[in-house]
């Protein structure tokens, strides 16, 4: 049927001028009712009015009389996927793809709403059911890729977005996600040339330039380059995001802290946030969580028990966050991300809290000078010599500068007969195997005949990544022949128990391991660094002077050599090392909670007074 005045009806709904809108739907109801097409523009216009219900009886309505009527199901599938009742609009897709199985937007929301539930698993079959529906659609081989790389499947990944891009090469999506996955797999020239394409793609873009700085640290190793390719982006963004009017530090006994984070979860960042909020002295800091998580989980669980409020921001946007920031009253606000995936850098242009603080998530300045310090310690960033690495002041905990809690797992028994090899390792994520750190390593193997080198990453369960990295093992000058490769484990306590495996790790660089030294040193396996100039390339200083390791800190690549060859050469030494290991690890800084909270109170109470004189002095 011709809708009575649908342009008029259409442009009301899209100028959510209500009542004009259901004026004209009122009207064109009574001379069709039931039509299926004006219920959906009835549906659409309830639901984005805040009255799912109404939306729901005008479907209902429309259904009685149109049962099998794809284009109802389908709105009804779209409304309640954007309500989130994710249960009945998933139930619903799959009606509208049991009356037709090829059904393009059933397809590619479906895919949709699954990945954003982390079922990849299930998503992969409608995606690559859309891609074959739709061969030239770049969107659906985004869709597709996406589904890949959430399974870590990244060769195909790869191949799925190089499609998208050969079908349409300005999709800033396609970029994105290509140059994570390279980001992934240590290819980082060619991650950067992606970040730069989805930056050209589409111009004024945080993600791609945040995407880029955080591909970076697997790279730079200058640290003051690195800190102007972020102070660049901190120019633009804080040029782009006025503050909000500013709120004056005040003096007060009792301190309202938020940390921000995505990671209140099962990730390597929690390791680290317990302790700190499990021992924190309420009488002395309020301990605010600002979790952005989407996919909460037992640890999440436990998180919540040692916070003193909780609030839950993923779906929040920025100015509403730093609205509801403010309504906390929050004093201090620190950032657990940096540049990492889903970072909310912008709430802190906006500078919602007197005072703001980095620390944590990412190994390198913000490039924001809206956040005033960055929480570090005198090993990692040397006072004299990082203070240009950072666009904000540079505060020195004692060191460490995080402190770690160890999971529940027995030491690895090392087995090994007589003539068994020697057995380098490193569980870091191939990311942080660089070009040089791979040539260091062969270097290493060659120093020891025999010796093998054990690489345990999420992506080596992949057949076509595994080929890659024993390509850039080879191309590094290394025998791949050499290497053991080994994916992902089942389970915690599997992947712990490789460990007894490994006789020593190796720290990657210019991007140390941090998480990944402090398992290892847990299981009894001693870490050989390499200290560097910047906070990235020095974590391993700063963790393995926490235990008492320092003979385990090389000044170059000749003396990292020479470490290895010694531990190597010395059955005797290394058996001591490992069998006390553990205990040396839980009797020192890295493993005192409270000793750290103490650290942490102190000195954000001294930034604190500090914000307070300055404050003092402009009234």
């Amino acid at each position: 049927m011709s809708l009575p005045a649908p342009a008029a009806l259409i442009a009301a709904i899209q100028a959510r001028q209500w009542a004009r809108a259901w004026s004209l739907l009122e009207t064109a109801w009574a001379q069709a009712p039931g039509d299926p097409a004006l219920a959906q523009l009835a549906a659409r216009a309830a639901a984005e009015e805040g009255q799912p219900a109404k939306a729901d009886a005008y479907l209902d309505l429309a259904l009685q009389g149109h049962p099998g009527d794809l284009g109802l199901a389908l709105c009804r599938a779209n409304l309640w996927a954007m309500a989130g009742r994710s249960a009945d609009a998933e139930a619903a897709f799959r009606r509208v793809l049991a009356l037709a199985p090829d059904q393009p937007a059933a397809l590619e929301n479906l895919t949709i709403l699954l990945l954003d539930q982390g079922r990849a698993g299930d998503a992969l079959g409608p995606a690559e059911k859309l891609a074959a529906a739709l061969p030239g659609s770049s969107r659906a081989w985004v869709l597709a890729g996406s589904a890949h790389a959430d399974l870590d499947h990244a060769v195909l990944a790869m191949a799925a977005f190089e499609r998208a891009l050969g079908l349409d090469p300005a999709s800033a999506h396609a970029w994105v996600e290509l140059g994570r996955v390279r980001t992934r797999l240590g290819l980082i020239p060619e991650a950067l040339e992606a970040c730069q394409r989805a930056g050209g793609a589409q111009p004024g873009a945080r993600e791609p330039w945040s995407n880029a700085l955080f591909a970076l640290q697997s790279l730079e190793p200058d640290g003051a380059a690195l800190a102007e390719a972020h102070r660049a982006f901190g120019r633009w963004l804080e040029a782009t995001v006025p503050p909000l009017p500013p709120l004056p530090a005040r003096p007060k006994e009792r301190l309202r802290v938020a940390f921000l984070s995505a990671d209140f979860r099962d990730h390597a960042c929690a390791c680290f946030l317990e302790p700190l909020l499990e021992h924190l002295d309420r009488d002395r800091i309020e301990a605010v969580a600002l979790s952005d998580t989407r996919r909460p989980d037992a640890v999440t669980a436990r998180l919540r028990t040692h916070a003193a409020a909780w609030l839950d921001i993923a779906h929040l946007d920025d100015g509403a966050l730093a609205a509801r920031i403010r309504e906390l009253e929050v004093d201090v606000l620190v950032d657990c991300m940096g540049h990492t995936g889903d970072n909310r850098l912008p709430v802190f242009a906006l500078r919602p809290a007197p005072l703001a603080l980095t620390w944590l998530g990412y190994p390198s300045t913000t490039g924001l000078t809206r956040i005033d310090a960055r929480l570090s310690d005198a090993l990692a960033d040397p006072p004299g010599a990082s203070e240009a690495h950072h666009s904000e002041a540079v505060a020195h905990l004692a060191a460490p500068f995080l402190c770690y809690r160890p999971p529940e797992a027995p030491p690895p028994e090392r087995r090994r007969a007589g003539d068994d090899a020697f057995v380098f390792g490193s569980f870091n994520n191939l990311s942080k195997l660089s070009a040089p750190t791979l040539a260091l390593w062969a270097r290493v193997l060659d120093e020891v005949p025999g010796s093998r080198l054990l690489l345990k990453a999420r992506h080596l369960g992949d057949p076509g990544v595994q080929a890659l990295v024993r390509s850039r093992f080879a191309a590094a000058g290394g025998d791949p022949g050499r290497q053991d490769l080994r994916g992902p484990a089942l389970g915690l306590s599997t992947h712990l128990a490789m460990y007894g495996e490994v006789d020593v790790a190796l720290d990657p660089f210019p991007y140390n391991g941090a998480t990944t030294t402090c398992e290892a040193l847990w299981m009894g396996v001693p870490v050989l660094t390499l200290a560097g100039g910047r906070h990235g390339s020095r974590v391993g200083v700063s963790l393995l002077s926490a235990v008492g390791l320092e003979d385990c800190i090389a000044r170059d690549e000749a003396g990292y050599l020479a470490l290895a060859r010694s531990l190597a050469g010395n059955p005797a030494r290394l058996a001591e090392l490992r069998s006390g290991l553990r205990a040396r690890m839980a009797a020192s800084p890295l493993c005192d909670g409270p000793r750290f909270a103490r650290t942490f109170e102190a000195t954000v109470q001294g930034l604190w007074r500090e914000a307070c004189a300055r404050a003092e002095s402009r009234a």
